[in-house]
């Protein structure tokens, strides 16, 4: 929270989150999301993964506009589009950020580093 406060107060915030169901994701939801113009909430993998819609639920309570992303792609996809629609609409910079459990980060990282392969429009191209 305090790294979105000191960096990205010029910038809209599209979050990408998944946490592990062992952690307190309620504080972090609590903290962080309040912060942030959009929610999207992404299953981790593994055994102590919590599943993208019970996070989704706990993040609603802090913020109202919320997604359970079905994959990691989905969530970067997701994002991606509601940056470039958001910043044509507002003439704001967007960011896109993801933070949580590290179990997931380097596949949003990798997809980030080939984003030219993500669809960038509504209309599949």
């Amino acid at each position: 929270a305090e790294s979105i406060r000191m960096y990205l107060t010029d910038y809209d915030i599209i979050a990408i989150i998944g946490v592990l169901r062992d952690k307190d994701y309620e504080t972090i939801c609590r903290n962080c999301l309040p912060l942030v113009t959009d929610v999207i909430t992404v299953t981790t993998p593994g055994i102590r993964s919590l599943d993208a819609l019970t996070l989704a639920k706990a993040a609603r309570a802090y913020h109202d506009r919320v997604t359970a992303a079905d994959s990691v792609f989905e969530a970067v996809e997701l994002s991606l589009l509601t940056a470039k629609v958001r910043e044509q609409e507002t003439n704001k910079k967007q960011a896109v950020i993801a933070f949580g459990s590290l179990s997931y980060l380097g596949e949003v990282i990798h997809l980030m580093k080939h984003k030219e392969q993500i669809r960038s429009d509504l209309h599949g191209k």
